[in-house]
């Protein structure tokens, strides 16, 4: 759920005016009640903010971190092929496909 900002301005002043007209009251909150809610709101917004940032901040790094990986294990792939060559054993033990397991493969 994303909290807009107006939505938390239009709060503010609904507690302000109640503050200002201690004659208004609501029958099942008294206006502590509602200032202790929403100074929880506030808190808990701005604790979210924070997880936010640092949600994408671990997501950079991690997409970062998974491309610089995934060239290494290429890099791997492509050494095992070329080192041990296309049908051994090796490369099947990697998980790749064998030459000779290809349709079009010359026998």
């Amino acid at each position: 759920m994303k909290i807009k900002t107006e939505d938390i301005k239009k709060i503010q002043d609904s507690l302000n005016f109640m503050k200002s007209n201690p004659d208004l009251k609501i029958n099942d909150y008294t206006v502590e009640d509602f200032e202790d809610l929403f100074s929880k709101l506030i808190e808990y917004t701005k604790k979210l903010e924070e997880l936010e940032f640092e949600m994408f901040s671990v997501k950079r790094k991690t997409e970062k971190t998974f491309k610089e990986v995934k060239s290494i294990s290429f890099r791997v792939r492509k050494l095992v092929v070329g080192y041990y060559g296309e049908d051994s054993k090796e490369v099947k033990e990697l998980g790749l496909k064998a030459k000779s397991e290809y349709k079009n493969a010359p026998k």
